[in-house]
C-alpha cells in the first residue's frame, strides 16, 4: 500500500512538473489564490445570497411614525432628530439601552393574505443601516453596540440570542445584513438594537427583519465556491503529501479532520460542538475563550508542532506561511457553507496556535540539535 502511494504521488508529482516549471507554479499559485481572495470579496460585500419570501414583520421599520410600535428600555437616552435618525446613547458602564419589538411569529403569518403555514426551515434577514460613535471596551467580548435577533419557546423562555456585532465607531453610514435559522421550537422573536455594557451612541435610521430564502443561482455559487477553496486547500497541501501518505498517519488525520471541519453546516457544528463540556473563561476584557476558540488553537497548535517538527524538506518559516494559508483558505471555505461565516478573529486564534506550536517545535529541535552535538 505504501509503495503504491508513493508510486501514485511521484506520478502525479512527475506530471505537474512536465505540465508547469515549479517557479512558475509557485507564482500561479498565488495569483490564482489573491484571485479567488477577491472574488470571495466580492461575493461577500457586493452580493446578497438571500430573497424574500415574505413582506417586511417589523412594524414601522424606518421609524417614520417616531416610535409607534417600538419599545424602549430607557426613553431618556434614546432620541428621534428632526431628520428621522434614532440615537442611543449611554454616558457610562455596567448599562443597558435597547429599542426593541417582540411579537409570536404565528402572528405574522397570519397576516399573510393567501394564509401559509410556516415552513421549514425558516430565515430570517436581519439587516439595518447605522453608524456608531466611540464606543467603550466592555468587560466582555459580548459588551458593545449591536444589533440582535433574540428567540423565545412557547413557554417563553430564551432559546438563543443572535448578534449582528456594530464597529466601535465608524461615522459612516452602513447597512449591516445577517441571516439566521430560526429552530423549530421557537415560538416569538424579539428584535433590538441596543448597547450592552459600554459607553458611546449608536445611530439607527432603519431596521429590517424579513423571512428569506437562497436565490437558486447561489445554490451554485456556494457549491462553486466550496469546491474552489477545497482545491486550494489541496493544492497548498499537495507537497505534504509525499511524507504524510509514507510516515507521518497523524498528520493525515488532522488535516482530514480540519478540512471536514471547515466544510460541515452551521447545524452539524452546533450539534457536534453542544456533545463537548460547556467552556467559557475570560483571558482578556476582549478575548474569550469558548469551545470553538479552543477548538480552533488546538487543531493548528498541533498542526504547526507535528508539521514544522517532521518536514525537514521545509524551513519552518514556509510551514507557518502554509498553515496561515490553511487557516485563510478554510474561513474562505466557510462563506459558502450553510450556517457558516467566515470569522477574522477565527484567523487570529488560528495564527495563535501556529505561532505557539512553531515556538515550541523550534525549542525542541534546537534542544535535539544541541543533545546531538554534545554526544558527539
Amino acid at each position: 500500500m505504501v509503495a503504491t502511494s508513493s508510486t501514485l504521488y511521484s506520478a502525479m508529482r512527475h506530471f505537474f512538473s512536465m505540465l508547469i516549471p515549479s517557479h512558475v507554479s509557485i507564482r500561479f499559485f498565488w495569483f490564482v489564490t489573491f484571485f479567488f481572495l477577491g472574488l470571495t470579496y466580492l461575493y461577500i460585500s457586493a452580493y446578497n445570497p438571500y430573497q424574500p419570501t415574505d413582506k417586511e414583520w417589523l412594524v414601522n421599520p424606518n421609524f417614520k411614525l417616531g416610535f409607534d410600535h417600538w419599545k424602549l428600555s430607557n426613553p431618556k437616552q434614546i432620541k428621534q432628530d428632526a431628520f428621522g435618525v434614532v440615537s442611543l446613547s449611554l454616558s457610562e458602564f455596567k448599562k443597558y439601552l435597547a429599542l426593541y419589538q417582540r411579537f409570536r411569529i404565528d402572528s405574522r403569518f397570519s397576516q399573510r393574505e393567501e394564509g401559509a403555514e410556516r415552513t421549514e426551515p425558516l430565515l430570517l434577514q436581519l439587516s439595518g443601516v447605522a453608524r456608531t460613535f466611540s464606543l467603550g471596551q466592555g468587560d466582555k467580548a459580548w459588551h458593545q453596540g449591536r444589533f440582535s435577533l433574540v428567540f423565545y419557546d412557547e413557554k417563553g423562555k430564551r432559546v438563543s440570542i443572535n448578534a449582528v456585532p456594530l464597529p466601535s465607531h465608524n461615522k459612516q453610514w452602513r447597512e449591516y445584513r445577517k441571516v439566521f435559522e430560526v429552530p423549530k421550537q421557537v415560538a416569538s422573536v424579539r428584535v433590538n438594537v441596543n448597547i450592552l455594557q459600554v459607553k458611546g451612541t449608536v445611530q439607527v435610521k432603519e431596521m429590517h427583519l424579513v423571512p428569506v430564502e437562497l436565490k437558486p443561482e447561489a445554490k451554485i455559487l456556494q457549491i462553486l465556491g466550496l469546491l474552489i477553496w477545497i482545491g486550494m486547500m489541496v493544492w497548498l497541501l499537495f507537497g505534504y503529501a509525499q511524507y504524510v501518505w509514507t510516515k507521518s498517519k497523524m498528520t493525515m488525520l488532522l488535516v482530514l479532520v480540519l478540512m471536514f471541519g471547515a466544510i460541515m453546516s452551521g447545524d452539524m457544528k452546533l450539534q457536534l460542538m453542544n456533545q463537548l463540556p460547556e467552556l467559557l473563561f475570560s483571558i482578556t476584557p476582549s478575548f474569550v475563550v469558548d469551545r470553538d476558540v479552543l477548538a480552533h488553537f488546538l487543531f493548528f497548535f498541533v498542526a504547526a508542532l507535528v508539521m514544522i517538527g517532521v518536514f525537514h524538506s521545509k524551513r519552518w518559516w514556509q510551514v507557518v506561511i502554509d498553515l496561515i494559508l490553511l487557516g485563510l483558505f478554510i474561513e474562505c471555505a466557510q462563506v459558502f457553507v450553510e450556517g457558516r461565516v467566515a470569522e477574522f478573529m477565527d484567523l487570529v486564534v488560528d495564527i495563535s496556535g501556529i505561532m505557539a506550536g512553531g515556538v515550541i517545535a523550534g525549542l525542541l529541535i534546537g534542544w535535539q540539535r544541541y543533545l546531538k552535538k554534545m554526544s558527539c
